[in-house]
């Protein structure tokens, strides 16, 4: 079994965690033990009269991996081709800066179904969900970002969040939240992959504060921040470089 067993004493709403020193001696043990291996992805209980005065729940709490969670921001501009490149990585060409971002992280070969992609997209009629999500009227490619993401074939599930109000701080900061508080009890913690290239305005700033919520609230821990700068690319190699900004969330 891959997890830790706690003793909970229960004395009516209150309940007080301890560590249990288990014994598989012990008939009691050894009886919640066949109960655990039975069902051992999830949280059960099993009830161990410890005391006659006291009634104890032993609980089993898997060691689940982190969840890897990927977060963009699609904008609604027009983007040109170019491959991005950081260390010893250099991308295939692409349009969208999602797609060579994903690729950097290895998510086609090293992430799980378990794992989530999303993209953050607004609404409107000049908004990315319009524009560069599904079609896209008026430009050069003819295909926008979710269809080069399914053609990636990637492991992990790919998720779009509508900002209604890309002016409304606080919508924004609780739809973050939400994607580290679904299923919380069933990992251990979140590794945030974030791409803040395309980001509207004050949303990187948005993200980083967020990350460093996220830390204490969910402990996440920010493995990337990136930002592909397109307008610093070699003309010559048509190579755009990626910058690194995760040491900022360690300060």
């Amino acid at each position: 079994l891959n997890g830790t067993l706690y003793a909970v004493l229960e004395e009516g709403k209150d309940k007080k965690t301890k560590p249990v020193e288990f014994s598989s001696f012990n008939p009691d043990h050894k009886n919640a033990l066949k109960k655990l291996k039975k069902n051992p992805t999830g949280i059960i209980r099993v009830l161990l009269v410890i005391k006659k005065t006291s009634s104890f729940s032993l609980v089993y709490r898997r060691n689940y991996m982190a969840r890897k969670l990927f977060i963009s921001v699609l904008g609604s501009t027009n983007y040109f081709q170019c491959k991005y490149q950081l260390g010893d990585f250099t991308s295939n060409d692409c349009y969208f800066v999602q797609t060579a971002t994903l690729d950097l992280h290895k998510v086609r070969e090293t992430w799980q179904e378990t794992d989530r992609c999303y993209i953050l997209l607004t609404k409107g009629d000049k908004g990315s969900k319009k524009n560069n999500w599904e079609d896209c009227p008026g430009k050069h490619y003819e295909h926008g970002l979710k269809y080069q993401l399914e053609e990636m074939r990637l492991p992990c599930p790919i998720i779009p969040k509508e900002i209604n109000n890309e002016f409304d701080i606080w919508e924004i900061f609780n739809l973050l939240y939400g994607l580290v508080d679904e299923d919380y009890e069933n990992y251990d913690g979140y590794d945030l992959y974030i791409d803040i290239t395309h980001s509207f305005r004050y949303i990187p700033m948005l993200l980083v504060v967020f990350s460093n919520f996220a830390k204490f609230m969910r402990q996440t821990k920010v493995k990337s921040i990136t930002y592909g700068n397109w307008e610093a690319r070699n003309p010559e190699t048509n190579i755009a470089p990626f910058i690194d900004l995760t040491p900022l969330v360690a300060l």
